[in-house]
Protein backbone atom coordinates (compact mmCIF):
# COMPACT_ATOMS: atom_id res chain seq x y z
CA UNK A 1 0.00 0.00 0.00
CA UNK A 2 2.79 2.43 0.91
CA UNK A 3 4.68 1.75 -2.31
CA UNK A 4 1.56 2.34 -4.39
CA UNK A 5 0.80 5.61 -2.60
CA UNK A 6 4.40 6.78 -3.03
CA UNK A 7 4.43 5.85 -6.69
CA UNK A 8 1.15 7.59 -7.42
CA UNK A 9 2.37 10.75 -5.67
CA UNK A 10 5.77 10.76 -7.40
CA UNK A 11 4.69 9.53 -10.85
CA UNK A 12 3.94 13.01 -12.29
CA UNK A 13 7.54 14.09 -11.55
CA UNK A 14 9.22 10.79 -12.47
CA UNK A 15 7.10 9.21 -15.24
CA UNK A 16 9.93 6.90 -16.36
CA UNK A 17 9.76 4.83 -13.16
CA UNK A 18 7.37 1.92 -13.53
CA UNK A 19 4.99 0.97 -10.74
CA UNK A 20 6.52 -2.50 -10.44
CA UNK A 21 10.07 -1.10 -10.17
CA UNK A 22 8.98 1.28 -7.44
CA UNK A 23 7.21 -1.49 -5.58
CA UNK A 24 10.26 -3.77 -5.72
CA UNK A 25 12.57 -0.97 -4.55
CA UNK A 26 10.23 -0.21 -1.65
CA UNK A 27 10.05 -3.91 -0.75
CA UNK A 28 13.83 -4.25 -0.75
CA UNK A 29 14.22 -1.09 1.36
CA UNK A 30 11.65 -2.34 3.88
CA UNK A 31 13.34 -5.73 4.15
CA UNK A 32 16.77 -4.16 4.65
CA UNK A 33 15.35 -1.86 7.35
CA UNK A 34 13.67 -4.84 9.03
CA UNK A 35 16.87 -6.87 9.10
CA UNK A 36 18.99 -3.96 10.32
CA UNK A 37 16.40 -3.19 12.99
CA UNK A 38 16.59 -6.70 14.41
CA UNK A 39 20.35 -7.05 14.09
CA UNK A 40 21.32 -5.42 17.43
CA UNK A 41 18.96 -7.53 19.53
CA UNK A 42 19.98 -10.67 17.65
CA UNK A 43 23.66 -9.99 18.27
CA UNK A 44 23.01 -9.26 21.95
CA UNK A 45 21.10 -12.53 22.32
CA UNK A 46 23.95 -14.45 20.71
CA UNK A 47 26.40 -12.84 23.14
CA UNK A 48 24.33 -13.99 26.10
CA UNK A 49 24.24 -17.54 24.74
CA UNK A 50 28.03 -17.57 24.50
CA UNK A 51 28.28 -16.69 28.19
CA UNK A 52 29.53 -13.15 27.67
CA UNK A 53 29.45 -10.88 30.69
CA UNK A 54 27.06 -7.98 30.55
CA UNK A 55 28.32 -4.44 30.77
CA UNK A 56 27.34 -2.36 33.75
CA UNK A 57 24.63 0.19 33.18
CA UNK A 58 25.89 3.79 33.13
CA UNK A 59 25.26 5.99 36.14
CA UNK A 60 22.29 8.33 36.30
CA UNK A 61 24.66 11.30 35.97
CA UNK A 62 25.97 10.03 32.62
CA UNK A 63 22.47 9.35 31.33
CA UNK A 64 21.29 12.82 32.37
CA UNK A 65 24.39 14.45 30.89
CA UNK A 66 23.91 12.81 27.50
CA UNK A 67 20.17 13.45 27.54
CA UNK A 68 20.32 17.19 28.25
CA UNK A 69 23.80 18.61 27.71
CA UNK A 70 25.03 16.87 24.56
CA UNK A 71 22.04 17.87 22.37
CA UNK A 72 22.36 21.45 23.64
CA UNK A 73 26.05 21.45 22.73
CA UNK A 74 25.26 20.11 19.27
CA UNK A 75 22.72 22.89 18.68
CA UNK A 76 25.20 25.52 19.85
CA UNK A 77 27.90 24.19 17.52
CA UNK A 78 25.47 24.09 14.61
CA UNK A 79 24.39 27.65 15.39
CA UNK A 80 27.99 28.90 15.51
CA UNK A 81 28.96 27.13 12.27
CA UNK A 82 25.97 28.54 10.51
Amino acid sequence: MVALAQWSAMHPWFPAIARRSWWIATLIGALVAYVLGYLPSTLMDRGEEAGATLLAEPSQYIITHFTYNVPSLVFIVIGVLR
